[in-house]
């Protein structure tokens, strides 16, 4: 966690009765204007809410920090999304 501080990640934790259970990750790139965003949802917590609520802050986390675009990628799954910069407001707002 400690080197993605570091690197300027925004870190987004998820938790159930005090442990983290499901987190997302969001790597800006060096123009600080798009990201990467990692979801991780712990086995036996899936099917949960997480990847929406997660998905949710994720959009949240853009808007404030002004990305123009994030591209999510979800644990165990080759589905990767992109949330373009004219959408972040509305998929936040409809989800």
């Amino acid at each position: 966690c400690l080197n993605l501080v570091a690197a300027g990640a925004i870190l987004i934790g998820a938790y159930v009765k005090g442990v983290m259970r499901a987190s997302a990750e969001i790597m800006p790139d060096r123009t600080a204007r798009r990201a990467e965003a990692a979801i991780t949802v712990e086995n036996g917590f899936h099917e949960r809410g997480f990847e929406r609520e997660l998905t949710s802050r994720i959009i949240d986390e853009a808007r404030r920090y002004h990305l123009s675009d994030v591209r999510v990628q979800e644990q165990g799954s080759s589905r990767c999304y992109k949330i373009p910069g004219l959408e972040l407001h509305s998929y936040a707002a409809n989800g």
